[in-house]
């Protein structure tokens, strides 16, 4: 139980991570403009990027929040609470 709690518990902590600093990483990503990362970028690869970003940190904290009610209500329907 504690360790699908802790799994859990990060998943939501690194998609809330994603989710807030999904600007810092579009700027780590993209680089300068010398960069080829940075020009591989346009305007269109680059809202793409950031909805994907969403999108992922969106996932993480979903599946976090299923792991946690659903390690929760095993644990109540065997009344096993190690």
């Amino acid at each position: 139980m504690w360790k699908r709690a802790f799994i859990a518990m990060g998943l939501v902590a690194a998609g809330v991570l994603l989710w807030t600093g999904r600007m810092s990483v579009v700027q780590f990503a993209i680089g300068s403009v010398r960069t080829r990362i940075g020009q591989l970028f346009g305007v269109d690869r680059l809202h793409h990027f950031i909805l994907s970003l969403q999108g992922s940190a969106l996932l993480l904290v979903v599946i976090g929040v299923l792991v946690l009610i659903l390690g929760v209500r095993r644990a109540r329907k065997s009344g096993d609470r190690k």
